[in-house]
């Protein structure tokens, strides 16, 4: 093995460490449940502006979860995978979908209103509005599945390579250069 192996191309530092390392090192994850009771007097005033005084019982629970990281763990973490749901395209772009709706609506209304002494050039406009009407209703969810699509086909292909890559990647502590070696 070469003694250059472990040193930085760049700058010759010997400051090196793989970015898996370095990662794990600087993440902590916590997790957790908690309970509790309380209980205790308060006072206050009625409707009347009388003082009245009440005992108050109550208990909670639940769990937490949170990710800690360094500023070097958050620069050298592993490529992240698309987050890009159907469910969650169809959501976002029906809300757009329903906006462009509105707007051809109130834009063909207009126009009903503007061109009425004119009935051809009404009709003519009508039949203009009606195939854009239809590419709004087919273009989003197209558009949607395009993207759904295309969100997968990194999760499934790009992402692991992309993953593999990163494991096998060193870090210099001195000059902040990546390399892989071969």
């Amino acid at each position: 093995m070469d003694t250059n192996q472990h040193c930085c191309p760049n700058c010759g530092g010997q400051q090196i460490a793989l970015k898996k390392m370095l990662y794990y090192q600087g993440t902590s994850n916590t997790s957790g449940s908690y309970s509790g009771s309380y209980g205790g007097g308060s006072w206050g005033y009625d409707s009347d502006w009388n003082t009245y005084t009440g005992y108050n019982v109550g208990s909670q629970s639940g769990n937490y979860a949170s990710v800690s990281q360094t500023t070097l763990a958050e620069y050298v973490g592993p490529p992240q995978r698309s987050r890009v749901t159907l469910l969650r395209l169809l959501w976002r772009y029906f809300l757009r979908l329903i906006l462009i709706y509105v707007v051809i609506a109130i834009l063909s209304s207009i126009i009903h209103k503007l061109l009425l002494s004119n009935l051809i050039e009404q009709k003519q406009m009508l039949n203009f509005l009606d195939p854009m009407a239809r590419f709004g209703f087919l273009a989003i969810p197209i558009y949607a599945i395009f993207i759904f699509i295309k969100a997968t086909i990194y999760n499934n292909i790009t992402y692991p390579k992309l993953y593999r890559q990163w494991e096998k990647e060193w870090f210099c502590l001195s000059c902040g250069s990546a390399w892989t070696y071969e």
